[in-house]
C-alpha cells in the first residue's frame, strides 16, 4: 500500500511531540512493507530530528507563492480570485507530487495541512486528518475556524488524541471521528525513586507553564536544598525563559532550576528522576508527560489542562492541582515520601500500557485498511 504523510512545516530538525509521533508512525508503516512518502514544504536543510526509517521517501517541495501575491490575497480575502488564493496554489503544487506517487491514502497532520491538500482539488484518495492538539486550539480564530470547518467536511475521518476531544470537535465538525493516542516507547531503565530531581519535558514557552512550575517550586525550595527542577526542551521563547530565570534568582534558588535544552536521551533523563512536573495549560497528548508516566514517574499537572487531565489520574498515578499553591503542596508531598513516589510510579507505568506501540499501531492499521477498502 502507498501512504503519503503531509507535514507542511516544522518537520526538519524540530523536536516537538507531533513530529515525534508522525516520524514514528511513518517508520511503522515502512517497517511493515508499505511504500511511504513524507511530503513537506519545510525549507530548512537537514533531516527530521527523530528517527525515520531509511525506506521512507522524504520530499521537500516548496515553490514560492510570492510576497506581493500573498499580500493581495490577504487584502482580497473572501473574493473569488483563485490567482490570489495561496492555499489553492500550494494544493495544486502538492497535487503534482501526489499524482506522481499515486497514494492509496493521505494523512494530513493538521487542519492547515489538510487545506493545502484539498483546496480546489478533486479525485483524491481518502484523506485522514489528525489533530495534534485539543480541538479548541485549532478553532479559536474565527476566520481560520471557518476555513478549517469547510476543509474537514471533505476529510474521510478526523483523528483526535483523547476521548474527551470528540465532544469538543463535534462543536465544529459532525463527520466521522476516531480516537487514537500517540505511541509511547517503554524502556527498561527503572526510575530512581531516591533521586532528588523533578523533570519537565516540554518546549520552553508560555503555554507549557514552566513559569508556574518554578513559582510553585520557589515556595518550597528552601526546605529541600538538595532537590532540582530539570527542564528539557527547545527554547522557542527566549524572553519567557529569561522571565523564569529572573523569578528563580529573586527567590535565591537559581542553582536549583536547570535548563538543559533539547535531549536525545529521554529514557536516560527519566531514569535519573523521581517526579515529573507537567504544568502545560493544554495539550493534545503531551509526549513528555506520556513518556514520564511510562517510565514510572508520578506526575503533577493542572486539573484544567485538557489533554493532561486525562493522562494523570488524580491520586493514582500523580496529582491534578487547582493552582500554583496546590502545585507546590503536591510536589512537597511527593518529595517527602519516597514510598508514595514508588507506588504512584508503578501505577503510572500500568496506566500508559494502552499507548504501547503494538496497541497504537494496531488501531492505525485497522483504520487505514477500513478507509482504503471503503474507497
Amino acid at each position: 500500500m502507498k501512504i503519503l504523510i503531509y507535514k507542511r512545516n516544522c518537520l526538519i530538525n524540530t523536536s516537538g511531540g507531533a513530529e515525534k509521533a508522525m516520524c514514528g508512525l511513518a517508520s511503522h508503516f515502512a517497517a511493515f512493507g508499505h511504500d511511504v512518502l513524507m511530503l513537506t514544504r519545510d525549507t530548512r536543510d537537514g533531516m527530521p530530528f527523530y528517527f525515520l526509517d531509511k525506506r521512507i521517501k522524504l520530499v521537500k517541495h516548496n515553490r514560492s507563492f510570492g510576497k506581493f501575491r500573498h499580500l493581495c490575497g490577504k487584502l482580497l480575502r473572501g473574493a473569488k480570485w483563485i490567482y490570489f488564493d495561496r492555499d489553492a496554489f500550494i494544493a495544486k503544487e502538492n497535487r503534482i507530487i501526489i499524482d506522481r506517487f499515486n497514494p492509496d491514502v493521505i494523512i494530513a497532520t493538521s487542519p492547515a495541512c489538510a487545506k493545502e491538500i484539498l483546496r480546489g482539488q478533486t479525485g483524491l484518495p481518502p484523506v485522514i486528518v489528525t489533530l495534534h492538539s485539543c480541538p479548541d486550539y485549532f478553532f479559536k480564530n474565527k476566520r481560520k475556524s471557518e476555513e478549517y470547518i469547510e476543509t474537514l467536511k471533505r476529510a474521510a475521518v478526523v483523528l483526535v488524541l483523547q476521548p474527551s476531544f470528540i465532544k469538543d470537535l463535534k462543536l465544529y465538525y459532525d463527520g466521522e471521528t476516531e480516537v487514537i493516542g500517540n505511541s509511547i516507547a517503554f524502556n527498561n531503565n527503572p526510575a530512581d525513586y531516591s533521586a532528588k530531581r523533578i523533570v519537565c519535558l516540554a518546549r520552553v514557552e508560555p503555554d507549557k507553564g514552566q513559569y508556574e512550575l518554578i513559582a510553585a517550586f520557589c515556595q518550597i525550595a528552601r526546605a529541600f536544598p538538595g532537590w532540582t527542577v530539570d527542564l528539557y526542551g527547545d527554547v522557542t521563547h527566549l524572553d519567557y525563559k529569561n522571565k523564569c530565570v529572573k523569578l528563580a534568582r529573586r527567590y535565591g534558588v537559581a542553582e536549583q532550576i536547570l535548563f538543559h535544552g533539547v535531549t536525545c536521551n529521554v529514557s536516560g533523563v527519566l531514569a535519573t528522576a523521581s517526579i515529573c512536573a507537567f504544568p502545560s495549560k493544554f495539550e493534545g497528548f503531551g509526549m513528555g508527560l506520556g513518556e514520564a508516566l511510562a517510565a514510572g514517574l508520578p506526575s503533577v499537572g493542572f486539573k484544567s489542562a485538557k489533554g493532561v487531565n486525562e493522562m494523570i489520574r488524580d491520586g493514582e498515578n500523580g496529582f491534578l492541582v487547582e493552582n500554583t499553591d496546590d502545585f507546590a503542596d503536591k510536589l512537597e508531598r511527593l518529595m517527602t515520601d519516597e514510598k508514595l513516589r514508588q507506588a504512584m510510579g508503578q501505577n503510572a507505568k500500568v496506566s500508559m500500557r494502552r499507548f504501547a506501540p503494538e496497541n497504537v499501531w494496531k488501531k492505525w492499521d485497522e483504520l487505514i485498511k477500513k478507509k482504503t477498502e471503503k474507497k
